[in-house]
Protein backbone atom coordinates (compact mmCIF):
# COMPACT_ATOMS: atom_id res chain seq x y z
CA UNK A 1 0.00 0.00 0.00
CA UNK A 2 1.25 3.36 -0.90
CA UNK A 3 2.15 5.88 2.18
CA UNK A 4 0.30 8.99 2.73
CA UNK A 5 -2.80 8.15 0.77
CA UNK A 6 -5.73 10.11 1.47
CA UNK A 7 -7.75 7.66 3.48
CA UNK A 8 -8.78 9.86 6.81
CA UNK A 9 -12.36 8.86 7.45
CA UNK A 10 -13.15 12.69 7.83
CA UNK A 11 -17.02 11.13 9.74
CA UNK A 12 -14.67 10.87 12.88
CA UNK A 13 -13.17 14.41 13.39
CA UNK A 14 -15.20 16.58 15.60
CA UNK A 15 -15.37 19.88 13.54
CA UNK A 16 -18.62 21.09 12.81
CA UNK A 17 -18.54 21.48 9.18
CA UNK A 18 -19.39 24.68 7.14
CA UNK A 19 -21.01 24.74 4.13
CA UNK A 20 -19.11 27.19 1.65
CA UNK A 21 -21.49 30.53 1.08
CA UNK A 22 -21.71 32.86 -2.38
CA UNK A 23 -21.84 36.38 -1.83
CA UNK A 24 -22.46 38.58 -4.95
CA UNK A 25 -19.65 39.04 -7.36
CA UNK A 26 -19.20 42.85 -7.39
CA UNK A 27 -18.44 42.18 -3.07
CA UNK A 28 -15.73 39.44 -4.23
CA UNK A 29 -14.17 41.61 -6.58
CA UNK A 30 -13.75 44.49 -3.97
CA UNK A 31 -12.29 42.24 -1.66
CA UNK A 32 -10.06 40.93 -4.10
CA UNK A 33 -8.88 44.17 -5.65
CA UNK A 34 -7.53 44.38 -1.79
CA UNK A 35 -5.59 41.26 -1.79
CA UNK A 36 -1.55 41.21 -3.16
CA UNK A 37 -0.97 37.50 -3.57
CA UNK A 38 -3.18 35.76 -6.08
CA UNK A 39 -2.24 32.39 -4.25
CA UNK A 40 -2.26 33.77 -0.46
CA UNK A 41 -6.08 34.28 -0.02
CA UNK A 42 -6.74 32.83 2.97
CA UNK A 43 -7.97 36.45 4.84
CA UNK A 44 -10.12 36.41 1.39
CA UNK A 45 -11.73 32.53 1.78
CA UNK A 46 -12.77 33.33 5.32
CA UNK A 47 -15.16 35.50 3.66
CA UNK A 48 -15.97 33.54 0.01
CA UNK A 49 -15.04 30.48 -1.08
CA UNK A 50 -14.79 31.92 -4.61
CA UNK A 51 -11.68 34.10 -5.13
CA UNK A 52 -12.47 35.98 -8.79
CA UNK A 53 -10.46 38.82 -10.02
CA UNK A 54 -11.90 41.50 -12.36
CA UNK A 55 -12.43 39.43 -15.31
CA UNK A 56 -14.39 37.03 -13.22
CA UNK A 57 -12.17 34.27 -13.72
CA UNK A 58 -9.45 32.73 -11.10
CA UNK A 59 -6.45 35.05 -10.16
CA UNK A 60 -3.48 33.43 -10.42
CA UNK A 61 -0.29 35.62 -11.76
CA UNK A 62 1.14 32.95 -14.49
CA UNK A 63 -1.82 32.01 -15.78
CA UNK A 64 -2.67 32.28 -19.44
CA UNK A 65 -5.18 34.12 -20.97
CA UNK A 66 -6.22 30.63 -22.43
CA UNK A 67 -6.45 29.44 -18.95
CA UNK A 68 -8.40 32.05 -17.72
CA UNK A 69 -11.55 30.64 -19.82
CA UNK A 70 -11.92 27.59 -17.61
CA UNK A 71 -14.47 29.55 -15.98
CA UNK A 72 -16.12 32.15 -18.06
CA UNK A 73 -17.56 35.69 -16.65
CA UNK A 74 -20.89 34.51 -17.82
CA UNK A 75 -20.88 31.09 -16.74
CA UNK A 76 -19.78 32.65 -13.29
CA UNK A 77 -22.45 35.05 -13.73
CA UNK A 78 -25.33 32.53 -14.41
CA UNK A 79 -24.54 30.50 -11.36
CA UNK A 80 -24.32 33.36 -9.44
CA UNK A 81 -28.34 34.05 -10.37
CA UNK A 82 -29.00 30.75 -9.47
CA UNK A 83 -27.64 30.84 -5.85
CA UNK A 84 -28.01 34.44 -4.16
CA UNK A 85 -30.80 33.15 -2.56
CA UNK A 86 -29.69 29.58 -1.43
CA UNK A 87 -26.37 28.16 -0.86
CA UNK A 88 -24.50 27.12 -3.53
CA UNK A 89 -24.97 23.87 -5.01
CA UNK A 90 -22.09 21.05 -5.28
CA UNK A 91 -21.21 21.08 -8.79
CA UNK A 92 -20.00 25.20 -8.69
CA UNK A 93 -18.30 23.94 -5.53
CA UNK A 94 -16.53 20.93 -7.18
CA UNK A 95 -15.70 23.15 -10.26
CA UNK A 96 -14.09 26.09 -7.75
CA UNK A 97 -12.23 23.51 -6.31
CA UNK A 98 -10.80 21.89 -9.26
CA UNK A 99 -9.71 25.20 -10.43
CA UNK A 100 -8.24 26.34 -7.18
CA UNK A 101 -6.45 22.66 -7.47
CA UNK A 102 -5.40 22.60 -11.43
CA UNK A 103 -3.85 26.44 -10.07
CA UNK A 104 -1.76 25.40 -7.78
CA UNK A 105 -0.60 22.32 -9.55
CA UNK A 106 0.62 24.68 -12.35
CA UNK A 107 2.15 26.44 -10.43
CA UNK A 108 4.44 23.92 -8.75
CA UNK A 109 4.76 21.91 -12.16
CA UNK A 110 8.25 23.20 -12.69
CA UNK A 111 9.00 20.72 -9.43
CA UNK A 112 8.33 17.60 -11.51
CA UNK A 113 7.61 14.95 -9.52
CA UNK A 114 7.73 16.79 -6.42
CA UNK A 115 5.25 19.14 -7.75
CA UNK A 116 2.81 17.29 -5.03
CA UNK A 117 5.02 17.89 -2.04
CA UNK A 118 5.18 21.60 -2.94
CA UNK A 119 1.93 21.89 -3.39
CA UNK A 120 0.88 20.57 0.13
CA UNK A 121 2.93 23.11 2.04
CA UNK A 122 0.92 26.14 0.03
CA UNK A 123 -1.20 27.95 2.31
CA UNK A 124 -4.25 27.39 -0.38
CA UNK A 125 -3.94 24.22 0.15
CA UNK A 126 -4.97 24.25 3.76
CA UNK A 127 -8.39 26.29 2.22
CA UNK A 128 -8.53 23.41 -0.24
CA UNK A 129 -8.86 20.68 2.49
CA UNK A 130 -11.06 22.73 4.53
CA UNK A 131 -13.54 22.81 1.96
CA UNK A 132 -12.94 19.19 1.38
CA UNK A 133 -14.13 18.82 4.68
CA UNK A 134 -17.27 20.61 4.35
CA UNK A 135 -18.18 17.87 1.98
CA UNK A 136 -19.06 15.47 5.09
CA UNK A 137 -21.66 17.74 6.25
CA UNK A 138 -25.14 14.84 5.76
CA UNK A 139 -26.99 18.07 4.42
CA UNK A 140 -24.17 19.12 1.62
CA UNK A 141 -25.94 16.82 -1.10
CA UNK A 142 -29.38 18.11 0.04
CA UNK A 143 -31.30 21.04 -1.30
CA UNK A 144 -33.13 23.60 1.24
CA UNK A 145 -36.36 21.92 0.05
CA UNK A 146 -35.29 18.29 0.93
CA UNK A 147 -34.34 17.58 -2.77
CA UNK A 148 -31.26 15.96 -3.40
CA UNK A 149 -29.18 18.60 -6.25
CA UNK A 150 -27.80 15.84 -8.17
CA UNK A 151 -30.81 14.65 -10.20
CA UNK A 152 -30.15 16.06 -13.38
CA UNK A 153 -27.74 13.52 -15.83
CA UNK A 154 -25.51 16.35 -16.83
CA UNK A 155 -25.13 17.48 -13.47
CA UNK A 156 -23.96 14.31 -11.88
CA UNK A 157 -21.97 13.66 -14.20
CA UNK A 158 -20.30 16.88 -14.22
CA UNK A 159 -19.73 16.68 -10.09
CA UNK A 160 -18.47 13.28 -10.00
CA UNK A 161 -16.48 13.54 -13.44
CA UNK A 162 -14.85 16.57 -11.99
CA UNK A 163 -14.92 14.64 -8.18
CA UNK A 164 -13.20 11.81 -9.96
CA UNK A 165 -10.24 13.72 -11.17
CA UNK A 166 -9.68 16.02 -8.20
CA UNK A 167 -9.34 12.97 -6.00
CA UNK A 168 -6.71 11.51 -7.29
CA UNK A 169 -4.73 14.74 -7.34
CA UNK A 170 -5.49 15.29 -4.17
CA UNK A 171 -4.54 11.69 -3.15
CA UNK A 172 -1.13 12.43 -4.62
CA UNK A 173 -0.52 15.60 -2.92
CA UNK A 174 -1.23 12.97 0.76
CA UNK A 175 1.44 10.36 -0.84
CA UNK A 176 5.04 10.48 -0.40
CA UNK A 177 5.96 8.72 -3.44
CA UNK A 178 4.19 8.82 -7.12
CA UNK A 179 3.08 5.96 -8.42
CA UNK A 180 4.89 4.40 -11.42
CA UNK A 181 3.50 0.99 -12.28
CA UNK A 182 -0.04 -0.21 -12.91
CA UNK A 183 -0.24 -1.98 -9.37
CA UNK A 184 0.42 1.47 -7.66
CA UNK A 185 -2.41 3.39 -9.97
CA UNK A 186 -4.60 0.74 -9.13
CA UNK A 187 -3.70 0.43 -5.61
CA UNK A 188 -4.32 4.64 -5.00
CA UNK A 189 -7.69 4.51 -6.42
CA UNK A 190 -8.62 1.70 -4.57
CA UNK A 191 -7.66 2.41 -1.28
CA UNK A 192 -8.55 6.61 -1.09
CA UNK A 193 -11.44 7.03 0.62
CA UNK A 194 -13.39 10.13 0.48
CA UNK A 195 -16.88 10.73 1.81
CA UNK A 196 -19.68 13.19 0.47
CA UNK A 197 -22.98 13.32 2.72
CA UNK A 198 -23.27 9.96 4.81
CA UNK A 199 -21.53 8.14 2.03
CA UNK A 200 -17.94 7.19 1.64
CA UNK A 201 -16.55 6.48 -1.72
CA UNK A 202 -12.91 4.99 -3.30
CA UNK A 203 -11.48 6.88 -6.69
CA UNK A 204 -12.58 3.15 -7.91
CA UNK A 205 -16.03 3.32 -7.02
CA UNK A 206 -16.42 6.69 -8.34
CA UNK A 207 -15.18 5.22 -12.04
CA UNK A 208 -16.99 1.79 -12.17
CA UNK A 209 -19.83 1.88 -9.84
CA UNK A 210 -21.14 5.73 -9.96
CA UNK A 211 -19.41 7.21 -14.09
CA UNK A 212 -19.57 3.54 -15.68
CA UNK A 213 -22.39 2.39 -13.57
CA UNK A 214 -24.41 1.64 -17.00
CA UNK A 215 -21.48 0.10 -18.81
CA UNK A 216 -19.41 -2.85 -18.90
CA UNK A 217 -16.37 -3.04 -16.74
CA UNK A 218 -13.53 -2.08 -19.19
CA UNK A 219 -11.45 -5.10 -20.70
CA UNK A 220 -7.92 -3.88 -18.50
CA UNK A 221 -5.29 -6.46 -17.86
CA UNK A 222 -5.04 -6.43 -13.59
CA UNK A 223 -7.38 -4.37 -13.28
CA UNK A 224 -7.95 -5.82 -9.83
CA UNK A 225 -5.75 -6.11 -6.70
CA UNK A 226 -7.73 -9.41 -6.23
CA UNK A 227 -10.74 -10.82 -6.34
CA UNK A 228 -12.43 -9.09 -3.60
CA UNK A 229 -11.47 -5.89 -5.53
CA UNK A 230 -13.73 -6.91 -8.68
CA UNK A 231 -16.43 -3.91 -9.07
CA UNK A 232 -20.01 -4.66 -8.64
CA UNK A 233 -22.29 -2.10 -9.06
CA UNK A 234 -24.08 -0.53 -6.20
CA UNK A 235 -27.63 -2.77 -5.70
CA UNK A 236 -30.54 -1.29 -5.09
CA UNK A 237 -30.23 -1.43 -1.56
CA UNK A 238 -27.04 0.40 -1.20
CA UNK A 239 -27.21 3.81 0.12
CA UNK A 240 -25.27 4.99 -2.91
CA UNK A 241 -27.27 3.52 -5.64
CA UNK A 242 -29.18 7.01 -6.44
CA UNK A 243 -25.78 8.50 -7.55
CA UNK A 244 -25.47 5.97 -10.41
CA UNK A 245 -25.48 7.70 -14.21
CA UNK A 246 -28.19 5.70 -15.70
CA UNK A 247 -26.96 6.37 -19.15
CA UNK A 248 -24.16 5.09 -21.30
CA UNK A 249 -21.62 7.90 -21.96
CA UNK A 250 -19.41 6.59 -25.19
CA UNK A 251 -17.08 9.09 -24.45
CA UNK A 252 -16.77 8.87 -20.34
CA UNK A 253 -13.22 6.90 -20.59
CA UNK A 254 -11.78 10.38 -22.58
CA UNK A 255 -13.18 12.23 -19.60
CA UNK A 256 -11.24 10.42 -16.65
CA UNK A 257 -7.78 11.72 -16.05
CA UNK A 258 -4.51 10.11 -14.46
CA UNK A 259 -1.45 12.41 -14.41
CA UNK A 260 0.32 9.26 -16.77
CA UNK A 261 1.97 9.47 -20.10
CA UNK A 262 -0.80 7.63 -21.56
CA UNK A 263 -3.65 9.32 -20.29
CA UNK A 264 -6.60 11.94 -21.65
CA UNK A 265 -5.83 15.44 -20.63
CA UNK A 266 -6.82 17.11 -17.34
CA UNK A 267 -10.10 19.13 -17.33
CA UNK A 268 -12.89 21.05 -15.69
CA UNK A 269 -16.50 19.59 -17.20
CA UNK A 270 -19.16 22.13 -16.99
CA UNK A 271 -22.95 20.85 -16.99
CA UNK A 272 -23.98 22.52 -19.99
CA UNK A 273 -20.80 21.53 -22.25
CA UNK A 274 -19.85 18.80 -20.77
CA UNK A 275 -20.80 16.35 -23.70
CA UNK A 276 -19.20 18.89 -26.39
CA UNK A 277 -16.05 18.42 -23.86
CA UNK A 278 -15.91 15.21 -23.63
CA UNK A 279 -15.73 14.77 -27.52
CA UNK A 280 -13.04 17.42 -28.20
CA UNK A 281 -11.10 15.56 -25.26
CA UNK A 282 -11.44 12.51 -27.20
CA UNK A 283 -10.22 14.55 -30.95
CA UNK A 284 -7.51 15.58 -29.15
CA UNK A 285 -6.23 12.19 -27.60
CA UNK A 286 -6.69 10.36 -30.74
CA UNK A 287 -5.03 13.21 -33.02
CA UNK A 288 -2.18 12.52 -30.48
CA UNK A 289 -1.49 9.12 -30.36
CA UNK A 290 -2.99 7.52 -33.79
CA UNK A 291 -0.86 6.89 -36.61
CA UNK A 292 -0.15 4.73 -39.70
CA UNK A 293 2.74 1.84 -39.31
CA UNK A 294 5.83 2.13 -41.52
CA UNK A 295 3.96 -0.39 -43.76
CA UNK A 296 1.20 1.46 -44.32
CA UNK A 297 -1.24 -1.00 -43.76
CA UNK A 298 -1.28 -1.09 -39.68
CA UNK A 299 -3.12 1.56 -37.49
CA UNK A 300 -1.55 2.30 -34.43
CA UNK A 301 -3.87 3.33 -31.39
CA UNK A 302 -3.30 3.70 -27.61
CA UNK A 303 -4.12 0.93 -25.32
CA UNK A 304 -6.56 2.63 -23.52
CA UNK A 305 -8.51 2.45 -26.79
CA UNK A 306 -9.29 -1.47 -26.97
CA UNK A 307 -9.52 -1.37 -22.71
CA UNK A 308 -13.03 0.40 -23.57
CA UNK A 309 -13.65 -0.34 -26.97
CA UNK A 310 -17.10 -1.94 -25.83
CA UNK A 311 -18.13 1.72 -24.92
CA UNK A 312 -18.09 3.10 -28.43
CA UNK A 313 -16.70 0.08 -30.96
CA UNK A 314 -18.74 -2.99 -32.41
CA UNK A 315 -16.15 -5.58 -30.65
CA UNK A 316 -13.76 -7.34 -33.10
CA UNK A 317 -15.17 -5.28 -36.14
CA UNK A 318 -11.96 -3.55 -37.51
CA UNK A 319 -13.73 -1.70 -39.69
CA UNK A 320 -16.38 -0.29 -37.02
CA UNK A 321 -12.65 0.82 -35.29
CA UNK A 322 -11.44 2.40 -38.09
CA UNK A 323 -14.83 4.99 -38.77
CA UNK A 324 -14.81 5.78 -35.02
CA UNK A 325 -11.29 6.96 -35.32
CA UNK A 326 -11.70 9.03 -38.35
CA UNK A 327 -14.85 10.49 -37.56
CA UNK A 328 -13.47 11.80 -34.49
CA UNK A 329 -9.89 12.66 -35.43
CA UNK A 330 -10.29 16.45 -35.57
CA UNK A 331 -9.98 18.67 -38.73
CA UNK A 332 -6.13 19.25 -37.98
CA UNK A 333 -5.41 15.72 -38.40
CA UNK A 334 -6.05 16.16 -42.36
CA UNK A 335 -2.95 14.14 -43.12
CA UNK A 336 -4.02 10.97 -41.41
CA UNK A 337 -7.88 11.18 -42.49
CA UNK A 338 -6.35 11.55 -45.92
CA UNK A 339 -3.90 8.56 -45.32
CA UNK A 340 -6.88 6.23 -43.64
CA UNK A 341 -8.66 7.12 -46.88
CA UNK A 342 -5.51 5.75 -49.12
CA UNK A 343 -4.16 3.07 -46.81
CA UNK A 344 -6.33 -0.13 -46.75
CA UNK A 345 -6.07 -0.98 -43.11
CA UNK A 346 -5.63 -4.76 -42.37
CA UNK A 347 -4.28 -4.41 -38.63
CA UNK A 348 -4.49 -2.64 -35.68
CA UNK A 349 -1.95 -2.01 -33.47
CA UNK A 350 -2.22 -1.34 -30.23
CA UNK A 351 0.30 1.01 -28.42
CA UNK A 352 1.72 -0.25 -24.70
CA UNK A 353 0.15 1.91 -22.17
CA UNK A 354 2.90 3.78 -20.08
CA UNK A 355 2.11 4.57 -16.73
CA UNK A 356 4.65 7.03 -15.75
CA UNK A 357 4.22 9.89 -13.79
CA UNK A 358 2.95 12.61 -16.07
CA UNK A 359 0.88 16.18 -15.83
CA UNK A 360 -1.03 17.25 -18.30
CA UNK A 361 -3.93 19.95 -17.94
CA UNK A 362 -5.83 21.54 -21.00
CA UNK A 363 -5.45 25.51 -21.97
CA UNK A 364 -8.70 25.90 -23.56
CA UNK A 365 -8.89 26.74 -27.61
CA UNK A 366 -9.60 30.53 -28.06
CA UNK A 367 -13.00 30.00 -29.99
CA UNK A 368 -12.67 30.91 -33.74
CA UNK A 369 -14.26 34.56 -34.17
Amino acid sequence: MIKGVYEEKLSTKKVKPRAPTIVPIKQVIKELNTTSSPLIVDKVKKKNNNPLNSQGSYSSSSMSEAESNISPQKYLNDYEKKCRFRKPDPVFIMMTLMNDLMILLKNCKKEGVNMFKKARSASIFESIKMQIASFTDPQFLIKSEGENWLIKDEEKLSFFMNFHNFAVLFALCKCESIPNTQTEWNNLKASSFFKVGNHLFTISEIEHCVLRAEMLNPNIPNLYLNKKEMFSKFSIEDPRHSFRHEKKEEFISFGLYMPTKSSPSLRIYKPDTLKSELKDNCSRYLEKNTKIGPDKGTLIVPEMIGWYSEDYMKIGDMDSSIVFIKNHLPVTSDKLIKALDKNKIDKIQYENYNWSFYYDAIEERPKKK
